[in-house]
């Protein structure tokens, strides 16, 4: 298991062999031994950080695990999960199944699907939030309803200062504007043998959970960040998001530390104080070599399983954001539950396939989801680019 001073002992001899390359740049002497040490460093560090973080999230996921309710939930979804579990090995008992899902106000299945059982709901959103940095940081929103729109003041509440018995002049109006979040259906193809469904050893809840949250989180994951807004999330890095962006001063790369400073001040301090960078991993590896005109790092690594700081703010890695390159925007800061929205229609439907692909049984599972930029002023962007 990985230990803070492990990291923290890694850190140091990281730092010690950047400085090493600084001042071999500095003479315009090439050491490839000590930019060899360093990539390995680079790449325990990541190693360390991740094995920390994992620990962590272990741990609270026992937690909620322990808080779950278990032999109180209501007899009725019980009823529901029995038949669904049924209908989902073998096919039989349709008719019953139909008419708990009716009970419970769900879908009325057959030709339509079911919906999952609650305990597959929450596994698999769950563990959407495990892949998803964007759903960790973003506003998420449940509906009954796949289409949702988000309200967003753009001047603030009106209002005014006055003396008790003074008279009130009228305040300019808020403009309160209604933005749509873009939905699209989201689905994967799941095949099981018919041997491996009439094996009463396998948790098929777990496996179909699992199955289906490893191929969602690949396809949202992709369009919360670059989603055109057609049949899918209008993404984070989208044409027209509204964000503001700071260049980077370099047509192609990216080493002057004082572009993260203005990017962190080009938030107000309202969202500042909430703020997060979000980059990918090889970007963080970037700026884990910058220092500010003190010789002090700017990055700083997470202790008891906290994550890594730059600029004291948390880092968060999203392998969709892309990397550093010309006009590209790697790094994004800023209050992201305010910046982007995400609504998550609340029932994921499963339609039983027996036929198309024998000897599989083919699981068709469907759910609607939707994300948007919401408050363009919470969220900045770095873009690589010389002005």
């Amino acid at each position: 298991m990985a230990t803070n001073e492990e990291l923290m002992g890694v850190w140091e001899e990281f730092k010690s062999a950047n400085d090493q390359r600084l001042k071999a740049i500095e003479a315009s002497v090439t050491d490839p031994i000590a930019e060899d040490k360093l990539t390995k460093l680079e790449a325990e560090i990541s190693k360390l950080t991740g094995a920390v973080e994992a620990v962590a999230e272990e741990q609270k996921s026992l937690a909620k695990k322990s808080g779950r309710p278990g032999a109180s939930a209501e007899t009725a979804e019980l009823e529901y999960k029995s038949a669904f579990g049924t209908w989902f090995r073998n096919g039989k008992g349709e008719d019953a199944l139909e008419a708990k899902s009716l009970t419970l106000g769900g879908d009325s299945g057959k030709d339509g699907g079911f919906t999952v059982p609650v305990e597959v709901n929450m596994a698999v959103r769950e563990k959407l939030v495990d892949f998803s940095p964007l759903r960790q940081l973003a506003e998420v929103i449940s509906t009954t309803t796949g289409n949702y729109s988000v309200l967003q003041n753009q001047r603030g509440t009106a209002s005014g200062w006055v003396a008790e018995t003074d008279a009130r002049t009228e305040t300019a109006s808020p403009k309160i504007i209604k933005i749509a979040v873009p939905h699209g259906e989201l689905y994967a193809n799941i095949a099981a043998s018919q041997q491996m469904l009439d094996d009463s050893a396998i948790d098929l809840e777990a496996w179909l959970a699992s199955q289906v949250a490893d191929q969602f989180a690949l396809a949202e994951g992709a369009a919360f960040i670059n989603g055109t807004g057609t049949n899918q999330p209008k993404g984070l890095l989208a044409t027209g998001n509204g964000y503001g962006t700071v260049v980077s001063g370099a047509a192609a790369a990216f080493s002057n530390p004082d572009k993260l400073f203005d990017l962190v001040y080009g938030t107000k301090a309202g969202h500042r104080q909430n703020g997060k960078f979000l980059m990918a991993s090889a970007t963080e590896a970037e700026v884990r070599k910058l220092k500010d005109t003190t010789g002090n790092y700017l990055w700083a690594p997470g202790l008891n399983g906290q994550r890594g700081t730059l600029l004291g703010y948390e880092v968060y890695n999203d392998e969709n954001m892309p990397v550093i390159a010309a006009n590209a925007t790697p790094i994004a800061f800023g209050d992201f539950k305010a910046g982007y929205t995400i609504a998550d229609r609340k029932d994921i439907t499963l339609i039983r396939d027996p036929y198309t692909n024998k000897p599989y049984v083919m699981f068709y599972v469907t759910a609607r989801v939707g994300g948007v930029p919401t408050n363009t002023d919470a969220i900045k962007l770095l873009k690589i680019a010389a002005s």
